[in-house]
């Protein structure tokens, strides 16, 4: 499988901090389940063949960083903007 011609660059040099700023920023925006990030960084990781115990040791700790800083900002923030 062939990945588009912009992402491939910045995963050769970059592989595992783009992986962890996409899944923070997937956590941010889109909502829909984390699952379907796993599976598109578990897809990037394989067409880049990074090993999928190090893919996982950066994906899980991103996922937890981004419920947790979504969590205190909603903490925060949540009655002043219902």
């Amino acid at each position: 499988m062939n990945l588009p011609a912009f992402i491939q660059p910045i995963l050769n040099e970059h592989a595992f901090l783009a992986i962890f700023v996409f899944l923070i920023v997937f956590g941010f925006t889109l909502p829909i389940s984390e699952e379907i990030a796993l599976a598109l960084v578990g897809v990037a990781a394989r067409a880049n063949g990074q090993s999928l115990l190090e893919t996982l040791a950066v994906a899980y700790p991103a996922l937890l960083l981004a419920d947790c800083v979504f969590y205190g900002v909603a903490r925060a923030l949540g009655p002043r903007l219902v």
